[in-house]
């Protein structure tokens, strides 16, 4: 029975590229909620992604709640 081989720097090089390029879209959407970016981080672990979701879905933006404060205010 063969032993497993070691992650080498390619195969780490490789992870940190793909994950870089998952995490970069994630960020600037939570950005453009409103939300900090790091909030995209959760993206990247199984079960808190799918909470993210939810909580991106169902909770009103702060860019949203912004933007309906400036459209009640009277003009003029």
């Amino acid at each position: 029975m063969a032993m497993p081989r070691s992650i080498g720097l390619p195969e780490i090089v490789v992870i940190l590229l793909l994950a870089g390029l998952f995490l970069f879209p994630v960020w600037r959407i939570a950005t453009k909620m409103g939300y900090p970016g790091p909030l995209g981080l959760f993206a990247l672990f199984p079960g808190l992604n799918l909470i993210l979701a939810y909580f991106h879905a169902f909770n009103e933006w702060p860019v949203l709640r912004e933007l309906s404060a400036l459209r009640q205010q009277p003009r003029g």
